[in-house]
């Protein structure tokens, strides 16, 4: 824990130099090196660890790694394990046949991770002139990404890459968008997932009417949440009538997990919560405020199907990077107020901190503590 709160500390600092160096107008080159290094460090301490480190570092990242060694390019990428995501792939067999390292894999993945989440915080930082956006981002990424990204290696870079697309969609470059998330896409498949969020967003551009919005996002937010709160019920019951089919050590698993998914209700729940209150009537934009209405709504209920339905938690995950990553920091940077500024972020910070030592620290659902280097 002290290790991790170190490194987000150090790295934070460097960002807020940077920050308040381009603010002041200082040494443009200094405040770049700045910039590179909060990035660049937390990248080099995720490459230099042991394999032991985030569940599937020694599963697939390091089977492709040494499979590598042993394949032709078009051999290694025909695998099964491929699947669609070449880009990924591509990389792993680069590091492994050219470099001969594994440590250089696990940067450049990190990095890849970390870069796209800077380029929206830093994009809307300039457009804006407020240098809080990058420093409340960045924080809320270590907190709740760091330790995550060095487990779900491939996800997390679709999720980056993808939330830099939503980015450039409201920001009306959709070459650069269509081409993020076909990135995403070569990195994980459930980059797809964007597809229908994407399929949300212009929905509501396209509802004029209050009433009809209000119609869509009812029977969008019911089904979901009746899904969420019946399904234990539902599950229990199939499993009386086809034991063979639904084990009973299945089922126990599956009950055993209703406290832990009700956790995850209870922060997304408290997240949404604060966000409809404090950040959601400051949105101008109609059309991005019914947005993002939709997924704050909605993201409890899904974090409650997270723990029950094997994958639904991929797509909690991609409204969780476009509220953490854009909404939640773009939002708190319009509170003109202080004060109000101030009780806002506690507001946030106090679940997310809480998220973040339950979960990582003491659950270790990603088994990142303690943090081991490579011998």
């Amino acid at each position: 824990m002290v290790f991790y709160a170190c490194l987000y500390l150090i790295s934070l600092v460097l960002l807020c130099a940077s920050l308040y160096m381009r603010k002041r107008k200082g040494n443009a080159i200094i405040s770049y090196a700045l910039a590179a290094a909060s990035i660049v460090i937390p990248c080099i301490i995720s490459a230099l660890r042991d394999s032991s480190i985030g569940t599937d570092t020694d599963n697939y990242p390091l089977a492709a790694f040494n499979s590598a060694k042993n394949n032709g390019i078009t051999h290694f990428l025909s695998q099964p394990l491929v699947g669609f995501e070449y880009l990924y792939y591509l990389i792993v067999y680069v590091c492994s046949r050219v470099f001969n390292s594994f440590p250089l894999l696990l940067f450049i993945t990190q990095l890849l991770c970390v870069l796209p989440v800077f380029l929206v915080l830093d994009r809307e930082s300039r457009k804006r002139g407020d240098i809080k956006i990058p420093i409340i981002g960045f924080l809320i990424f270590y907190l709740f990404s760091y330790n995550l990204s060095m487990n779900m290696m491939r996800q997390a870079v679709a999720l980056s890459f993808c939330t830099l697309a939503f980015y450039n969609i409201l920001d009306k470059k959709r070459a650069w968008a269509i081409a993020e998330i076909i990135v995403a896409f070569l990195f994980h498949s459930f980059a797809l997932i964007m597809l229908p969020i994407l399929l949300i967003y212009y929905i509501c551009l396209k509802i004029r009417s209050k009433k009809v919005f209000a119609v869509f996002c009812s029977l969008f937010v019911c089904g979901l949440a009746l899904s969420a709160i019946f399904l234990i019920p539902i599950v229990e019951f199939l499993g009386a009538l086809f034991p063979k089919i639904l084990s009973p050590v299945y089922l126990s698993e599956f009950t055993k997990i209703r406290n832990f998914s009700f956790a995850e209700l209870l922060f997304w729940g408290t997240i949404s919560a604060i966000s409809i209150i404090l950040i959601l009537p400051r949105v101008k934009n109609t059309a991005l405020r019914r947005f993002y209405l939709i997924i704050l709504l909605i993201s409890p209920f899904t974090a409650v199907l997270n723990y029950y339905v094997h994958f639904s938690g991929r797509i909690l995950l991609y409204f969780q990077y476009i509220i953490l990553y854009m909404f939640i920091p773009f939002g708190l940077q319009r509170v003109d107020d202080k004060k109000a500024f101030i009780r806002g972020s506690i507001l946030y910070a106090l679940p997310i901190i809480v998220y973040w030592y339950y979960y990582y620290i003491c659950l270790n659902i990603n088994e990142t503590v303690p943090f081991l280097f490579a011998s």
